[in-house]
Parts: structure tokens; C-alpha cells; sequence
């Protein structure tokens, strides 16, 4: 499957390329023609530039437009690419603080219980989850191949040569 970028809006954040970029090479070929994207539309491209020192001009270009210095692109189209980046709505300071989490803090305070007995509870919870999965891929496997499983029979666990004589009446 071929790699898609963005040919002409921003594809991601200095932040973004700081935290994919730590080599003078810029990593892999996608990451590459993402930058080289990037910094043609913001109109900060210097050739002579390894990848990384790119970042750092796309960074500066990037905080001119934020600044109202520089009129490329505009500030809505940085703010998307924040969006899509998931700078702005997988923050755990921005995730966390909206509900259900906020229900979870409420109603632990209120039971008294730690983080550790959610923590025990979580993992309780996955193991009996995926124990039902697995029950019942294996009664859906059962059921197309036609095939059930023999009736269980104590008998020939018992079965001993001599038979069970009834008891002599007192």
C-alpha cells in the first residue's frame, strides 16, 4: 500500500516533524517528501539544508505566521494541521478532563477506591472479555464445521469387573 501525503496543504506541525525527524537523512522517504511539501508552501526551502536544520526554518516560518509576521498560509490552516496532528484533542491534560474521565474521578472518590483497584479491575475485566471471545469463536467453529462434541458419559470411568451386589438385609 502506497504512502498518501498532502501535495498541496500542510501535512504536519514542527512539533510533529521534531518528534519523527532525529536524522540528518530525514528518516524515510515519506517523511521526506512530507518536509519537502511543507516547507515549498511556508517558502522557507534552502537546498543546502540537511533535514533537519529544514524543521528548524519550517519552525521559524511557522511561528512568523503564528506571529502575524509572515502571510503564506493562514492561521486556520496551521490550527488544522494541529488538529490533525492531534496536538490540540490528544493532550492528556484535553483528554482526560472531559467526561466519561471525569466520571471515573467522581465515582472512584466517592466508592474510595485507588487507581490500583481500577488498575486490578481493568485487567480482571480484559482476561474475562477475551475469554468470552474465545468461547465463542470456538462454539461458532463448532457450529460451521457440523461437528459437536460428544456427550460426556461416566460410565466407562466406572465400569469395574465386579458388579455392585445389593446389601444383605439385617
Amino acid at each position: 500500500m502506497a504512502f498518501h501525503y498532502l501535495k498541496d496543504a500542510l501535512n504536519h506541525s514542527p512539533q510533529w516533524y521534531r518528534a519523527h525527524c532525529s536524522a540528518e537523512d530525514g528518516g524515510s522517504p515519506a517523511l521526506r517528501a512530507m518536509l519537502k511539501v511543507d516547507v515549498r508552501i511556508l517558502d522557507c526551502d534552502d537546498k543546502k539544508m540537511c533535514y533537519e536544520e529544514k524543521v528548524g526554518l519550517y519552525e521559524d516560518e511557522w511561528n512568523d505566521v503564528l506571529a502575524g509576521k509572515s502571510t503564506v498560509v493562514s492561521v486556520t490552516e496551521l490550527e488544522e494541521v494541529l488538529q490533525r496532528d492531534g496536538v490540540y484533542e490528544n493532550s492528556p491534560a484535553e483528554l482526560y478532563s472531559k467526561p466519561p474521565f471525569t466520571q471515573f474521578a467522581r465515582l472512584m472518590k466517592k466508592e474510595g477506591l485507588s487507581t490500583t483497584d481500577l488498575d486490578a479491575y481493568l485487567k480482571w475485566k480484559a482476561k474475562d472479555d477475551n475469554l468470552k471471545k474465545a468461547r465463542a469463536a470456538k462454539a461458532t467453529k463448532r457450529k460451521k464445521s457440523g461437528k459437536d462434541d460428544p456427550p460426556l458419559t461416566l460410565e466407562p470411568f466406572f465400569v469395574t469387573s465386579r458388579r455392585r451386589q445389593p446389601l444383605p438385609e439385617l
